[in-house]
């Protein structure tokens, strides 16, 4: 599938939208992640961090899915292994870290 290319100007636009998937779409494009990171919605905060953006702020997002995908990225593993969600200690697990701490 290919990328949509965006100029500058829409790419502020999309980042300024009240649509939730306007704002994912800069995201994904890498554009406004300085925004982003402390945006609403989780979903915007996942692609921001799909991005491997603001890890050190998203590894203690209070969404999961966003702590799930800073683990896959293999950032703050160490402070996800303990995490209170099964999926982000599985990804945790994934990237082969703590398995001794995790197999119980």
């Amino acid at each position: 599938m290919e990328i949509a290319k965006f100029t500058e100007e829409e790419l502020e636009e999309l980042v300024k939208s009240e649509d939730t998937y306007d704002r994912v779409t800069a995201a994904k494009q890498g554009y406004g992640l300085d925004v982003l990171v402390n945006d609403e919605d989780g979903r915007v905060r996942e692609a921001v961090a799909e991005q491997g953006y603001g890890l050190d702020v998203l590894v203690n997002d209070k969404d999961w899915r966003v702590r799930c995908t800073v683990a896959e990225q293999g950032y703050g593993l160490d402070i996800l292994i303990n995490d209170k969600s099964w999926c982000v200690r599985e990804a945790v697990a994934r990237q082969g870290y703590g398995l001794d701490i995790l197999i119980n």
